[in-house]
């Protein structure tokens, strides 16, 4: 379950919008003024979703082989149409 919730887009998105909220409250609290907080909030978004996607990258690159001949013997065996 959450391996696929990982892998989904909403992760990307929930980490995105998760990443902003932080660091826009963590550098309000510390007196910066909006228009500073605000880019630098937006960066750490963007920084968060490059993350999902470079950990969804690497597991896709991890998992390929195993995964590859688990369906390919599932296709040998005729529980799966190509």
């Amino acid at each position: 379950m959450l391996k696929r919730f990982w892998l989904s887009d909403y992760a990307r998105d929930l980490a995105g919008l998760v990443g902003f909220a932080v660091t826009a409250w963590l550098l309000h609290r510390a007196g910066w003024p909006w228009w500073a907080w605000a880019p630098a909030a937006a960066l750490a978004g963007i920084v968060a979703v490059t993350a999902v996607i470079i950990s969804w990258f690497e597991y896709q690159r991890a998992t390929y082989e195993a995964d590859a001949a688990r369906t390919k013997e599932r296709l040998r065996n005729g529980e799966m149409e190509p």
